[in-house]
């Protein structure tokens, strides 16, 4: 069964208070129930951040990148983004949807 990756992006929408903050967290752990038999990984925010390029490395990434990523895995990426699309995330930032292609090892 393929797996597909939803990309995190901030928007210009985060909470505005801890209280919003935890009820956002409570819409998404349900979301996170509803949906636990095709979330492989749902969340895996990224920290410590570098941006490697030929001229050295510094810390944080590139301006608007992604902020995290979650693995689903479903019949058909049809499947996977009408999943996506119930994500609470998306009251925050974007998502975007790609499928995993498997490499073979040699």
């Amino acid at each position: 069964m393929p797996k597909f990756i939803m990309s995190y992006y901030m928007g210009t929408n985060p909470p505005s208070s801890p209280e919003e903050g935890a009820e956002h967290m409570a819409r998404y752990q349900q979301w996170m129930i509803e949906h636990q038999d095709a979330l492989v990984a749902p969340e895996n925010p990224l920290i410590n951040k570098r941006l490697i390029t030929e001229n050295g490395v510094t810390d944080g990434g590139k301006p608007g990148s992604m902020m995290g990523y979650g693995i689903i895995q479903t019949d058909s990426i049809e499947a996977a983004e009408a999943i996506a699309k119930t994500n609470p995330f998306l009251a925050m930032g974007d998502i975007e949807l790609a499928e995993i292609m498997e490499m073979q090892s040699s």
